[in-house]
């Protein structure tokens, strides 16, 4: 007979043992004969089962003939006597092979027999079912449960592991089919038997538990990959539609229709029908969605109308469907299902019904499901490096509806991905998110709360204990010492206040000492910002923000080496070589387009009220380029009608600096930098004009700003004396700069004062600022000849120093600098600032050199687009115009800086600039000096919404 288990064939004899029992000898036998004598038994009966299944197969193979006779009766007959107990073997083979991994997968013995009990299934009739269920009733109760749970086991198990190739298409969709077909005579049993059932427990009974089971196999039929029509070839396709038709459809259908027979049964098989609904909804058939989703609204309305008559003093609710929704949608968009398509689809059919039904919530529930799925299809499209961008997004759907498992699954993700880019200090600021929800207490954690990789901790305090070590790792690891300290000190307030040990405030004590440390020790050069925007469709959509995004650039980052990343990780972009607004044939165009501009952060109010002259540095340094979330950038145009001058000498280079005016660009970032992003996309700009007047003013505050840094760096033995050297010689030699003069000549006249009396603060600051250099200079080159510069060189600049230190308190006055000292001797002088008529600075000297200020001019000076060539010529491209941007030029190392060659190619540039800035001038028509009164600072004229700027930073004309 056939057995459960290990199948075998027992020919018994007389007395009913086994016949080769009788001639057993008494001896034990040895090893090697047991082990023989097992493996021929085994052997025996593989064979004796081999060939009762091959008997099978050709009896079931007659039956299925129609040149036999009638076989009706043969056939229940059949199924009566022997389909429990092949049932039964083909699961415990099915089990064995799915728990001895050692079992070769393709087993010819158990694919002769499942091909045979889907010949029998094949063939069976709803009424020899029913006989066969009535057969194993009369015999025992339990008899009929059994098969049920077998039938529901065998198909599961052929579906995780399946016996047939993956090429036998004829084959696997025969065995899908028969599947659908056991599970329409399976479902006659289980709603009569769930009709049976009279009072409605609270708890799930076990005709429940198989209902979900047959729910949950059903499911995994019409999901499996083998039947997915659109991924077969179109013949094979065209022939399995012939033979089976669509078995998704088919089973879409049976689901539909169990479910709406369950009636006041739905509510136990909520939330666990979701996932496999859900799934099912997935696949790419417009009949299978429009018939499975509608299920979900029904979903709805089920808990609502259950929740609403447990507990009629309050609003029912669908708080279980839509926790188990927003769970499985996350799981299966992972794993790649769910589109576009099926989005539209759902709000489509669920929305419209939910609104007819006046459902409360429904809408928003579904609303919220939608912008779930945009952001996770949008994640999941992305390449690798704009996850980081997108993932955020996910981030603040979580948070908004308060998933806060979800939330820090997706934190941790966020983590990983920057220290795996390197970015230490943004894996700690995200890492943060995950500490902010948790309290420094000892209550227990919940299961919502934990570490995804770290289950371990028990209570809230000691989850955020050691997320917090973590995070000052990061921060110490990102040089973001600051950040790491403000962690360390609230360690150090809450482990006082819980009255730790002199061991632990110790050690937090010599991490803060060492984290206090660490900005003199260790270099941090600063960050440089970029503003980049996407323009054109090429571009996916998420990167078309209309305004752009700000992005902190690399340790000593410059514009030619981020212009080469962006090439590089877009290669059929072209770079834009001016920051106009571009028109529709750029952002309506197919292609990509990038603007890519140099910004400079503002530092924030909050910081800025904080400095003094105690105040060191490098924390000011720190603040100027970190915790920023507002950046600038400039660009230059001229107006002829704004120069006003009481002059007759040459003032091709003056009128430059009169007519000067700055386009300037505010922007401002969704969040501050650094944070869990490397860039955010800018939510605010602000465009306005800055008058000439107040350009000069900018440029002397951020010379005397930079020179005094350049001082302070200069006096360590260790730095470089070159930079102090050009800085020196820019300001002093008249051979090489021409602010000063220029700006006497513009402005810090009587007519200009005349003209423009509102500017009289404005003249007084310039005036003011050009006196504090004076004891900047005179300490800078007390600390330059401390360096042992070249001597000749040296000398030059004090005589240069000289001249101009004469003049400057000849007509302004003298100031008592912050280095004042009596190395160089001068006259002294009193303070006089209306003295506007004192001896010029070399008047000879017409240099046109450019105001130190950063006007992105590189950018607005041509129109035309980057050409299409191949990726290195592009970035040679790039580079040139990057470095073509520099102001100065370097010395050479043997101090001739005034040679002949030198003088000579200074003498042919400017009288070449001055010549063509003379043609430009006469070519121009006359302006009316006497034009009315206008912001000098103006609004942007093509900005419609945006406010005028603060009043006590315009200027008038």
């Amino acid at each position: 007979m056939l057995t459960a288990g290990h199948p075998q064939v027992e020919i018994s004899g007389k007395g009913g043992s086994p016949a080769w029992s009788r001639h057993r000898k008494p001896t034990r036998p040895h090893a090697a004969d047991a082990n023989r004598m097992y493996t021929t038994r085994v052997s025996r009966s593989c064979d004796a089962v081999e060939l009762c299944v091959e008997t099978l197969g050709e009896v079931v193979s007659l039956l299925a003939r129609d040149d036999v006779g009638p076989v009706e009766a043969d056939r229940g007959e059949l199924a009566r006597a022997l389909l429990p107990t092949v049932l039964r073997i083909a699961t415990t083979m099915m089990k064995d092979r799915n728990k001895e991994e050692g079992i070769s997968s393709d087993d010819p013995l158990l694919r002769k027999l499942i091909c045979v009990l889907l010949d029998m299934v094949r063939q069976m009739s709803e009424e020899q079912y029913m006989v066969v269920m009535k057969s194993l009733d009369s015999k025992s109760s339990g008899k009929a449960n059994t098969l049920l749970t077998d039938a529901l086991a065998f198909m599961m198990a052929l579906l995780q592991r399946p016996v047939f190739r993956p090429h036998w298409a004829d084959m696997l969709h025969l065995q899908h089919y028969v599947m659908l077909h056991a599970l329409r005579l399976l479902s006659t049993t289980l709603r009569d038997q769930l009709s049976s059932i009279e009072d409605l427990e609270l708890d799930m009974s076990p005709i429940h538990a198989t209902l979900q089971d047959w729910f949950n196999t059903l499911g995994a039929v019409a999901s499996s990959p083998p039947i997915q029509l659109e991924t077969l070839p179109t013949s094979r396709r065209q022939r399995a539609t012939m033979l089976y038709g669509d078995i998704r459809r088919k089973a879409a259908s049976l689901l539909a229709d169990m479910w709406f027979s369950l009636e006041d049964h739905k509510r136990y098989f909520i939330p666990h029908l979701v996932g496999t609904f859900l799934e099912v909804s997935f696949l790419r058939d417009e009949e299978v969605r429009n018939t499975i989703i509608p299920l979900f609204f029904d979903m709805m309305q089920t808990e609502y109308k259950y929740t609403s008559e447990i507990d009629p003093s309050r609003v029912g609710n669908m708080r279980t469907f839509e926790n188990a929704l927003i769970d499985k949608l996350d799981v299966l968009a992972e794993a790649g299902r769910g589109d576009a398509a099926w989005r539209a689809r759902f709000v489509t059919l669920c929305g419209a019904l939910a609104s007819a039904a006046c459902l409360p919530g429904g809408a928003e529930l579904v609303a919220a499901a939608a912008r779930q799925l945009d952001a996770l299809l949008q994640y999941r499209a992305a390449p690798a490096p704009h996850r980081l961008y997108l993932v955020s997004g996910v981030l603040d759907f979580y948070k908004q509806i308060e998933r806060p498992h979800m939330y820090i699954r997706y934190v941790h993700r966020l983590a990983a991905l920057h220290a795996a880019a390197g970015h230490m200090a943004e894996a700690g600021l995200t890492l943060k998110l995950h500490a902010k929800l948790l309290e420094w207490s000892d209550i227990p954690l919940p299961p919502r709360l934990r570490h995804p990789s770290a289950p371990d901790h028990v209570t809230h305090f000691d989850l955020k204990m050691a997320l917090y070590a973590e995070v000052v790792r990061l921060l110490d690891d990102g040089r973001q010492w600051e950040l790491a300290v403000e962690l360390v000190q609230e360690l150090v307030r809450v482990q006082g206040a819980r009255g730790a040990g002199y061991a632990a405030l110790a050690a937090l004590h010599e991490q803060l000492a060492r984290l206090y440390r660490a900005p003199l020790r260790q270099p941090r050069p600063r960050v440089a910002y970029f503003r980049v925007r996407y323009l054109g469709r090429g571009f996916p959509m998420h990167l078309r923000h209309p305004k752009g995004f700000v992005y902190r650039g690399n340790d000593c980052d410059m514009l030619h080496n981020f212009k080469e990343r962006m090439l590089d990780e877009w290669p059929e972009a072209e770079v834009l070589l001016k920051l106009d607004e571009p028109g529709p044939d750029i952002t309506e165009s197919d292609g990509q387009y990038l603007q890519i501009n140099a910004v400079t952060p503002i530092i924030d109010d909050k910081w800025k009220n904080m400095f003094g002259k105690t105040v060191d540095d490098e924390i000011i340094r720190y603040y100027e380029y970190n915790n920023v979330k507002e950046f600038v950038f400039s660009r230059p145009f001229y107006r002829e009608e704004d120069s006003i001058t009481d002059s007759t000498d040459d003032l091709s280079g003056t009128k430059e600096f009169a007519t000067r005016w700055l386009e300037r660009t505010e922007l401002t970032i969704s969040d501050t930098l650094p944070g869990i992003l490397r860039w955010f996309p800018v939510v605010a700009t602000h465009k306005y004009w800055v008058c000439p007047l107040e350009v000069a003013v900018e440029t002397m505050e951020q010379t005397n700003k930079e020179l005094k840094a350049i001082i302070k760096e200069t006096r360590s033995p260790n730095a470089p004396l070159h930079p102090l050297t050009m800085r020196l010689q820019g300001i002093l030699d008249s051979a090489v700069q021409g602010g000063l003069v220029h700006y006497e000549r513009a402005f810090l006249t009587a007519a200009y004062e005349a003209q423009r009396p509102q500017h009289a603060a404005l003249l007084q600051r310039l005036r003011d600022l050009i006196v504090d250099q004076v004891p900047l200079l005179k300490y800078g080159l007390e600390v330059h000849a401390t360096r042992e510069p070249t001597r000749e060189l040296h000398e030059h600049l004090v005589t240069c120093f000289r001249r101009v230190q004469r003049h400057v308190q000849q007509r302004y006055g003298r100031k008592m600098g912050e280095f004042e000292t009596d190395s160089i001797s001068t006259p002294e002088v009193t303070l006089r600032t209306n003295l506007r008529d004192s001896t010029e600075i070399d008047p000879r000297n017409t240099s046109n050199r450019i105001s130190d200020i950063s006007t992105g001019n590189e950018n607005s000076s041509s129109g035309t687009l980057t050409p299409r060539h191949k990726k290195k010529s592009r970035k040679s491209e790039v580079s040139l115009q990057s470095s073509g941007s520099q102001w100065y030029t370097s010395t050479s190392a043997n101090g001739t800086i005034h040679s002949a060659i030198n003088n000579a190619i200074n003498s042919a540039f400017n009288n070449a600039l001055n010549n063509s800035l003379n043609n430009q001038s006469n070519n121009n028509t006359s302006s009316d000096t006497s034009s009315p009164l206008r912001e000098l600072r103006q609004e942007y004229p093509g900005s419609k919404d945006q406010k005028l700027h603060d009043g006590n930073r315009a200027c008038v004309s």
